[in-house]
């Protein structure tokens, strides 16, 4: 499972659409070629004895596939499209304008693949370190910047936590990860990137909005990996407490808001109170709730998406009833079944790995509760002439 869901990190990664930033002679960034980093290819890293941690075992492997700000390529450079021998931070020594993937952010993210053969693999911490030379940075000396060990198992876009970097300049950076299989791994190889001129502040926010879209893209592609693994080995576990069902519909909707397009309205309707209580894992609801938002989103061009949220009743006792509806393309009523399957898309064209909505059905099972197309939609709403709506009917005790 751990090796799928790193091939499959890399594989993504590629497939998202990021600016590539600024040119170093002001013209457009080359696009980066696709090269596949796997596992395999991190266990061909052999211990040297660099970077142990007293009383941990060191693990042969080392966290590869480093990319700064979701870019991969960042210690390269081009030449009119061509792939050139000279590496970013020798830039002055050019004969001829070469172009190169620039960062364009005082404070960037850092990523990289968590090594380890073992099923299960965890990351429990880790240390990174900034340098602004390669020297240091192979003696795993961060003049610039050193998180210390940090206990987490964040290694998709780590913030940046030192000092601003300044425009114009080369920095290399390595990371060093402990893991719950095999302990402290070695350093990274040193992984060099080059800020661009300027910072704007309009190249910044876009820039900003860009990672945090594939961020979340990316995360919701390994959730589900790893919600299907352990839905499989029955380590999917439910807490119920009391809940508020108006704020529960709210919290989903507030995850989602910042990817509707301009042209698209996300409401909310509700016939209850905001005191309204249910007894219910929350955390569930809302991934249900999130993941029929995040469809509506993928299939909805422009128009509007809503949220609804009433009183119902489930094989006789008290439920919530949420819907989403939304004016996309809509949903065959041959296919208002089959679509909760695993691994259906009706649109190949449109991101996804067709394992949301089957996720939604496993919760809503294992929560008593019910999840479906309402079918009469929209011939029921006079006001929409084509459109979805999901329901979900979770009991309120």
């Amino acid at each position: 499972m751990k090796q799928a869901i790193n091939y499959i990190f890399c594989a993504t990664l590629w497939l998202f659409q990021l600016p590539n930033g600024l040119a170093a002679d002001a013209r457009p960034a080359i696009q980066q070629t696709a090269e596949p980093v796997t596992v395999e290819a991190a266990g061909q890293a052999i211990e040297q004895g660099a970077g142990r941690s007293a009383g941990l075992v060191t693990s042969p492997l080392k966290p590869n596939g480093l990319m700064t700000d979701l870019l991969e390529h960042t210690d390269r450079t081009w030449q009119n499209g061509y792939l050139s021998n000279l590496p970013v931070w020798q830039l002055d020594q050019a004969i001829e304008p070469l172009q190169y993937v620039a960062i364009c952010s005082r404070q960037p993210h850092f990523s990289w693949i968590v090594p380890g053969e073992a099923n299960d693999t965890k990351q429990i911490r880790y240390r990174l370190l900034l340098s602004d030379n390669w020297a240091d940075a192979e003696q795993a000396v961060g003049n610039v910047w050193d998180s210390g060990e940090v206990e987490s198992d964040q290694s998709v876009a780590v913030v940046y936590g030192g000092a601003p970097l300044q425009p114009a300049t080369n920095y290399f950076w390595r990371v060093q990860v402990t893991t719950n299989t095999a302990g402290v791994s070695e350093w990274s190889d040193t992984k060099a990137f080059r800020t661009a001129d300027t910072f704007s502040d309009e190249e910044r926010k876009e820039f900003a909005m860009h990672i945090h879209h594939n961020i979340t893209l990316l995360t919701m592609l390994i959730d589900d990996i790893i919600n299907i693994g352990e839905i499989e080995k029955g380590n999917y576990h439910f807490e119920k407490k009391q809940w508020k069902a108006n704020d529960l519909a709210r919290r989903a909707m507030s995850v989602v808001r910042y990817r509707v397009p301009g042209n698209i309205t996300l409401s909310l309707s509700t016939t209850l109170d905001d005191s309204h209580l249910l007894l219910t894992d929350g955390n569930r609801v809302q991934q249900v709730l999130i993941n029929y938002l995040t469809n509506a989103i993928k299939h909805t061009s422009e128009g509007r998406i809503n949220v609804a949220v009433c009183q119902d009743m489930i094989d006789g006792k008290p439920a919530i009833r949420y819907t989403v509806s939304d004016t996309g393309e809509g949903i065959p009523k041959e296919d208002a079944e089959h679509i909760f399957e695993r691994f259906v898309k009706l649109n190949d064209f449109v991101q996804g790995t067709g394992l949301g909505l089957n996720i939604c059905r496993t919760i809503s099972q294992n929560l008593n509760g019910r999840v479906f197309v309402d079918t009469a939609y929209p011939d029921c709403d006079p006001q929409t002439e084509h459109g979805a709506r999901f329901v979900f009917i979770v009991p309120a005790t």
